[in-house]
Order: C-alpha cells, then sequence, then structure tokens
C-alpha cells in the first residue's frame, strides 16, 4: 500500500487520539490535564511519554502512561518520539495527535502530520517558541491551572525554598546564576542534595515551578533567576 493510499483509509467516527509527550521538558504535574486537553479531540488510545529513564521525574509514577526510555544520546527522545508518531500516522492507528514538550524542536512534525489532514493539538509552556505554537492545529498553554498549585507544593517545603532564595540573591550576576553552580552552593551552604528536590536534576525542579523561576541560555550554560512580581 502507498503512501497517499495510507492516508486515504476511512477514519472511525469517534477520532483516536494519541498522546506523546516529551518527559524531560513536560512536568508529570500537568499529567491530568494533558489527558483532559486531549482527549477534547476524540477516544485517547495512545499514551506514551519519552525520555531518559533518570531524566522523567514522577513520570513514572502517572498511571495509564507508557514510558519509552530514550537513552542519553543526543536528540535521542526527540527523533524516537518523532519515529513512533509517524509509525502510528503511517500505519493508520491514530486520526489524530496531542504532543506536549515547551521547545520548537517538533516543528516539521507538526506540519507534516497537519499537512496530511491530521488534527494536531500542541501542549507546552509559557516560552515555547510561536514558530511551533503556529505548526499545530491548535496550542495549549499549560502553567495557567497548574502553577498555583505547584507554587503551594513549592511553599510547602520552606527550608528549601528560603535556601534557593538566599543562593541564588547571594551568588546571581544581574540576578542570573548558571543551574550547575546553584547546586553546588546548595549542597556547600546548605547540605542540600538532589534528594531534597524530589526531581531527576535542578533543572528538572525549576521546570516544574515555571510560576517562580525563569531560564535563560541552554546546555551547561543554562542560567535561572527567580521571576520578577
Amino acid at each position: 500500500m502507498s503512501t497517499d493510499q495510507i492516508f486515504q483509509v476511512r477514519r472511525p467516527t469517534t477520532p483516536r487520539v494519541a498522546l506523546l509527550i516529551d518527559g524531560e521538558n513536560v512536568s508529570a504535574a500537568y499529567a491530568g490535564r494533558l489527558i483532559t486537553q486531549a482527549s477534547a479531540f476524540g477516544c485517547l488510545t495512545v499514551k506514551c511519554v519519552f525520555g531518559d529513564i533518570g531524566k522523567i521525574g514522577k513520570w513514572g509514577e502517572a498511571p495509564g502512561f507508557r514510558l519509552i526510555h530514550t537513552g542519553t544520546g543526543k536528540n535521542a527522545t526527540d527523533i524516537r518520539l518523532v519515529i513512533e508518531a509517524l509509525e502510528l500516522a503511517y500505519m493508520g492507528r491514530v486520526d489524530a495527535f496531542a504532543l506536549a514538550a515547551s521547545d520548537g524542536d517538533y516543528v516539521h512534525l507538526a506540519q507534516h502530520l497537519v499537512e496530511r489532514g491530521f488534527p494536531f493539538l500542541g501542549l507546552g509552556g509559557s516560552k515555547t517558541p510561536e514558530i511551533f505554537r503556529k505548526s499545530c492545529t491548535k496550542f495549549v498553554v499549560l502553567e495557567t491551572s497548574v502553577a498555583r498549585k505547584e507554587c503551594e507544593v513549592a511553599r510547602a517545603n520552606p527550608k528549601l525554598e528560603n535556601a534557593l532564595s538566599e543562593v541564588i540573591s547571594k551568588h546571581a550576576e544581574d540576578g542570573w546564576i548558571k543551574i550547575s553552580t546553584l547546586g553546588s552552593k546548595l549542597k556547600a551552604e546548605h547540605g542540600l542534595t538532589k534528594k531534597d528536590r524530589g526531581r531527576s536534576s535542578w533543572k528538572a525542579y525549576f521546570q516544574g515551578y515555571l510560576n517562580l523561576y525563569t531560564f535563560e541560555g541552554s546546555g551547561n550554560d543554562q542560567k535561572v533567576r527567580l521571576k520578577k512580581t
């Protein structure tokens, strides 16, 4: 069967939806909202979280999601997610897609599937690049309903919150501090280590509280600062 024939296969009355999540940059705290948003497109038949198993935080505790370990290679998560999405499309297993990610790495995937008639829902943070948003049939910002709840969780641990504020204020340059530096300072000055943050990395921790922190840069040079109020 040719590719054109595959896309001409008759689709059921109720669209089958695949929810694909980049678990390395979307917090498991949004699991419920992701399901709600994706289900609005039709019957949610696929729920997959992609990422290095050591970097996906609490996604392993989210019920009903299939975890796909992508290893530690560069862009491994992006590539594996794209392969899965195209396979689902070409095999005629789903009729619509919902993709949760907060970066622009999936622009071409969104454009490719939309051009072939698949409704494509994008879900991500407020800083998700405009080019990805415009490539989707619809885009939903995740922080709006979960941020307040996450803030309450953060304030429930005053020791950690106070230590973060103190270290950032003490060592930041123009308000910014490298995440790698912040981690070492927290350990040296407050005895706080990765077990105290409840996430796979400090970066993942801050991404779970986008109402409190903002980012700049990328890779080893990525910096964080307290969000201005």
